[in-house]
């Protein structure tokens, strides 16, 4: 994956000079682990992806908890199926027996910045996520059609590509002790993601693929498991 470095640097940067002025009005660093899922439906009926990060949030100051995040995303889009017509008897109208399908799907990586605003005590806290992410990911796709003696489907065409996007995800959720002790917090976020799945197909040729409407959107729900190693219980 071709990684944007000039926009690492700029982050490292800014939270280099961030922390030099603010000095020791900041609270410690806090590290966190989770996982989202997403659909383009918002009941969660059809294609999606989902996703695991790693990330700590730098330091917090008033309202605002800046956070870095890697995380890794995959996803699959539901069959397209294609109907056999030509073996229908006239005036049936049952299922067609199906001669072929397109299928497929994606993964990669991602580097996220997240300016976090917070709201509460450290007990409960109202969060809002606006969210930055650089995606590298791999897509690919399949055509497979129904072999002469209509028991197996053999793979007709294949395709694979490799870019990078970038999009914004707002989150709103919620934070706050649910354990014993103190170093751990778990939080519940419900977002909105402006991902352009679709993006990912567009420059592959495989019969079917650009006959589906997958979803340019979604709506997902994650959570995450905060660690403060450096608070006392």
């Amino acid at each position: 994956m071709k990684i944007k470095y000039k926009l690492i640097l700029s982050l490292v940067f800014f939270w280099l000079g961030t922390t030099i002025i603010l000095g020791q009005r900041l609270t410690p660093p806090r590290f966190y682990a989770g996982f989202e899922g997403f659909n383009r439906n918002i009941l969660f009926k059809e294609e999606g992806y989902i996703g695991f990060m790693a990330g700590s949030e730098l330091f917090s100051f008033k309202f605002i908890a800046p956070e870095l995040e890697v995380g890794y995303y995959t996803g699959t889009l539901g069959k397209n199926e294609e109907a056999g017509q030509n073996a229908l008897p006239p005036g049936y109208d049952g299922p067609a027996t199906i001669s072929g399908y397109t299928s497929g799907g994606f993964h990669g990586w991602s580097f996220s910045l997240t300016p976090k605003l917070f709201f509460g005590d450290e007990d409960f806290r109202f969060l809002i996520l606006p969210k930055y992410t650089l995606a590298g990911t791999n897509a690919y796709a399949s055509y497979y059609k129904r072999d002469s003696t209509g028991g197996y489907y053999d793979l007709v065409e294949r395709d694979d590509s490799q870019q990078t996007q970038s999009y914004f995800t707002i989150g709103i959720g919620f934070e706050g002790h649910i354990f014993e002790t103190e170093k751990l917090s778990l939080a519940f976020i419900i977002q909105y993601s402006g991902w352009n799945i679709r993006e990912m197909f567009k420059s592959l040729d495989v019969k079917g693929l650009n006959e589906r409407q997958q979803g340019t959107r979604a709506i997902g729900l994650g959570l995450r498991l905060y660690f403060n190693p450096f608070v006392k219980d």
